[in-house]
């Protein structure tokens, strides 16, 4: 009986089995695959929440460019030094096709397109995972429109887009959907605006 009890000792100082590190393995890869899904996805919202800011960051900071300048900014650089965009937004990347200006940040590329000196659209795609996640427009009124897969046309101000033309066709959980936010009263000074 002494033997059979220092046998069963010398096995259990020994290590883990095989068998058991390979359960152990199994229930860790098990929990990671349940978590990574969630953590990307939660990291996805919260870059769409943030270009969603940035847009209506953009558009404060252009009227507060507007009411100094006469005018809205041609580029991001002339925007950078504005309150609401101070420090939020880098260096932007230079001009894209079509004369518009081009910034990334935050897990998205922003396009700033001015339409005429009174005019202006803003368009953020994101960087990876283009199919399945919101790209946004904005213009000089304030209308932040979203879409899931592709970005509608923003129509320069009128705020059209979306498969009816509206912009406000679907609620954005169908590829080609879009859902429009659009702004509350705005003020002489080119103010606040409620956004929903």
């Amino acid at each position: 009986m002494l033997a059979l009890v220092r046998s069963l000792q010398r096995r259990r100082a020994a290590g883990f089995a095989l068998p058991e590190l390979m359960l152990v393995l199994a229930i860790i890869m098990v929990l990671v695959s349940l978590a990574v899904p969630r953590y990307m996805s939660s990291i996805q919202v919260a870059e769409e929440a943030k270009a969603a800011q940035t847009m209506k960051n953009i558009h404060t900071a252009q009227e507060a460019y507007r009411i100094t300048n006469g005018a809205y900014a041609p580029t991001f650089d002339q925007l950078k030094n504005t309150t609401p965009l101070a420090g939020a937004a880098p260096s932007p990347t230079g001009s894209g096709a079509g004369g518009e200006d081009v910034m990334v940040y935050q897990g998205y590329i922003f396009r700033l397109q001015p339409i005429a000196p009174d005019a202006y659209t803003v368009q953020a795609e994101p960087v990876r995972d283009r199919n399945t996640r919101r790209w946004w427009s904005i213009d000089q009124q304030g209308n932040l429109l979203a879409s899931l897969g592709q970005l509608a046309a923003s129509g320069g101000g009128s705020g059209g887009g979306g498969s009816s033309g509206s912009g406000t066709s679907g609620s954005g959980s169908t590829q080609g959907g879009s859902k429009k936010k659009q702004g509350g009263g705005k003020t002489g000074q080119g103010g606040n605006q409620s956004q929903n």
